[in-house]
């Protein structure tokens, strides 16, 4: 999400809608509405996929996992453009784009799981992937997981309100001002 919005704010696209008589709240609103959209499309295109071609199946709860992967979709998009907003070069963007996606698939319990005890645990908590990931897990197979529902809930929604408020907060309609 933070590679796009860099690119249009660097075409000058942002510039343009300056002159038109919303607000940035109502500018990012939209543009976290659409790439949410257009995310939750592509999960259940996904979905019909996995379910299709390789008998995937959700044995726990189907609500669940739908709520968690809207908010988690929610709290990512909102990532990528809080990112988008607080850096100002393109290229500095794309690479920290790329070392945060390398951090949260390595330590947020995507492909592995990191041990509790060890110190790398600080890193996974503080990844809202841990979450997410962990909260898919409990709602695809009914079976709990290492941390409780309401935590999870309560994770990304927080992540994703902070995240939305940082987005707003460095809105930049080019690449030298804030708005």
């Amino acid at each position: 999400t933070s590679t796009p919005l860099l690119q249009q704010r660097a075409r000058g696209v942002f510039r343009h809608m300056k002159t038109l008589p919303i607000t940035v709240v109502q500018i990012v609103a939209a543009l976290l509405a659409t790439r949410l959209a257009i995310a939750l499309v592509q999960m259940v295109g996904l979905y019909a996929i996995a379910a299709g071609l390789f008998g995937f199946r959700i044995e726990g709860s189907g609500v669940l996992f739908a709520a968690l992967l809207a908010l988690g979709t929610g709290c990512f998009v909102a990532m990528g453009f809080a990112l988008g907003g607080i850096v100002g070069n393109q290229q500095v963007g794309v690479l920290l784009t790329l070392a945060i996606n390398f951090l949260m698939l390595s330590f947020g319990n995507v492909f592995f799981q990191v041990p509790g005890d060890s110190a790398l645990a600080l890193i996974s908590n503080a990844l809202p992937i841990t979450y997410l990931v962990d909260g898919l897990r409990l709602a695809a197979t009914g079976e709990p997981q290492a941390l409780p529902i309401g935590l999870i809930l309560a994770v990304l929604a927080g992540a994703t309100v902070l995240l939305t408020a940082v987005s707003v907060r460095f809105f930049r309609f080019d690449m030298g001002r804030r708005a």
